[in-house]
């Protein structure tokens, strides 16, 4: 939907440039590292068509209370979603 776009690129991605070194590694900048507790160890996860980076700890939390989610009725957590 071109609204939804437009709305996510203007109000929510708060796009920020990023680095690439010689390594081809991302660099991100210190504020992201900050709010996202960035640390020795973190997640990269899929996201559709996008990724996601986590601190390992908070990933971890997501990640059991979704299974827990999911697990507890797959039946009627399946049907209820369209993915």
């Amino acid at each position: 939907d071109p609204k939804v776009q437009a709305f996510m690129h203007y109000y929510v991605s708060s796009a920020l440039e990023c680095q690439i070194d010689k390594q081809g590694r991302i660099l991100l900048p210190p504020i992201l590292r900050e709010y996202a507790k960035l640390e020795d160890t973190v997640m990269l996860t899929g996201a559709g068509k996008k990724f996601q980076v986590w601190n390992h700890a908070a990933w971890q939390d997501v990640f059991d209370r979704s299974e827990a989610a999911i697990f507890a009725d797959p039946t009627s957590f399946f049907g209820d979603i369209k993915i």
